[in-house]
């Protein structure tokens, strides 16, 4: 980041599977819109958009692919619920689509365009 020249654009995401809440102005412990906006100011970048990624049915979507991926115990089950995610996908997809305005309280991350000033 130091090493950017001026005007040079920053693509990047970050994760966040936590409900925002009351203090979420305040909190600079997680990857809050407030915390990168601060650490986009403080390293001299102009931020062009910070934008919630997925809504509440990503991150359910999530949470069950990593419950059946590297973290199971259960083959069979894995096997099995990994298929049923799988014929499922067009469902979350419409679902997470219905959904979008609660990106705002319930994300999987943020993506950020930043240009460096």
């Amino acid at each position: 980041i130091r090493h950017m020249k001026k005007d040079a654009f920053l693509l990047a995401s970050v994760p966040f599977l936590n409900p925002l809440h009351g203090d979420s102005n305040n909190d600079r412990a997680r990857y809050t819109p407030t915390m990168l906006r601060e650490f986009a100011e403080d390293h001299e970048f102009e931020v062009c958009s910070i934008e919630p990624m997925g809504s509440v049915v990503a991150v359910v979507y999530d949470i069950l692919r990593v419950s059946v991926g590297y973290a199971s115990t259960d083959s069979k089950m894995t096997l099995l619920i990994g298929r049923l995610l799988r014929y499922s996908a067009p469902l979350f997809i419409w679902l997470e689509n219905k959904t979008q305005k609660q990106r705002i309280y319930i994300t999987t991350g943020y993506s950020l365009i930043l240009r460096k000033r």
